[in-house]
């Protein structure tokens, strides 16, 4: 494996969608696998282009619902790493939010790309959006934690919301949503790009100028 490994990528997605596998082989190896849309098959091959360049070896197919839709999945081999990652991840096999995550511009992006979305608020016309995050499976303590981690981390304020059955991460302060939006666009893949959904801010134009975008690495 590469010594250049951008976990970045890795962290995004494994907040998201993607899954740390124990096989039940105990002696063996865990795995990662993800599962994406069709519409972003985009992903996959990024993802699949990623591990294969750390010398990770992948595998993918596709897969087709009870509703009939069509779902692409990608898989890793066995690796030691994620036997690693997997013992900070699901430390009592349950999936947690490691206390050293570090959520970067990068990290956020494959997150919000896998578990995120921005939405027009219609009483404002397409001038206003909120951001909102699933995270489904997570207990409380744990999604109390991520929006500690984007508020020290990235100054993004978010809160709890329940939608429905579960709790997400809802951001609606229109600086906040602004800011989200910079910070993860140089990342986000063609196939995401709608989820970009900029609110007008006319009111913060001073306030932007202290807003840092990083470039694509």
């Amino acid at each position: 494996m590469s010594q250049e490994f951008d976990l970045q990528v890795l962290n995004g997605i494994l907040l998201g969608d993607a899954t740390l596998m124990k096989l039940e082989n105990e002696k063996r190896n865990s795995r990662l696998q993800i599962i994406l849309n069709e519409k972003n098959l985009d992903l996959i091959e990024y993802l699949e282009n990623y591990f294969n360049k750390n010398s990770i070896k992948t595998s993918k197919g596709m897969i087709k619902t009870r509703l009939n839709k069509t779902h692409y999945w990608l898989g890793t081999t066995t690796n030691e790493f994620f036997t690693v990652l997997r013992k900070r991840w699901y430390p009592n096999n349950k999936k947690i939010i490691p206390k050293n995550l570090k959520i970067t511009p990068k990290t956020l992006a494959f997150w919000f790309m896998c578990d995120g979305g921005s939405y027009w608020i219609t009483k404002y016309k397409d001038s206003k959006s909120e951001i909102r995050i699933s995270t489904e499976g997570y207990e409380d303590n744990d999604i109390d934690f991520l929006i500690y981690l984007l508020k020290q981390q990235l100054n993004i304020k978010a809160r709890k919301m329940r939608s429905k059955k579960y709790q997400i991460i809802h951001i609606g302060a229109s600086i906040d949503v602004y800011r989200f939006l910079r910070i993860v666009e140089p990342y986000i893949i063609p196939s995401f790009r709608y989820k970009l959904k900029f609110p007008i801010l006319t009111q913060y134009r001073n306030k932007l100028q202290v807003i840092t975008v990083r470039s694509v690495s």
